[in-house]
């Protein structure tokens, strides 16, 4: 297993690019890589699955394509409900 914390975190663009294509290259020879950034473009570019962990609890485990930057952010503040919250309703 590799832990990868902040991989990119003051690099340029080129060193990044070629920095994600490393961890795919890895990925993709069956190697398991846990990547840590406060960069969240970057983790829905790279990473298979999401989580975040909010005052030492782990949000679900998702597929990156089966969640949204919304969802993540949700989790990022504790909250780990699987679904959206629901639209305020107006009084009548």
């Amino acid at each position: 297993m590799l832990v990868a914390a902040h991989p990119t975190w003051g690099v340029d663009i080129g060193a990044a690019t070629a920095i994600h294509e490393a961890l795919i290259r890895l990925r993709d020879a069956g190697a398991a890589i846990l990547v840590i950034s406060e960069d969240i473009d970057e983790l829905f570019l790279i990473s298979d699955r999401l989580c975040a962990i909010c005052n030492g609890e782990v949000s679900p485990s998702k597929p990156t394509q089966q969640t949204s930057i919304e969802e993540v952010g949700r989790w990022m503040t504790g909250i780990f409900d699987t679904e959206a919250p629901a639209a305020p309703q107006e009084s009548v």
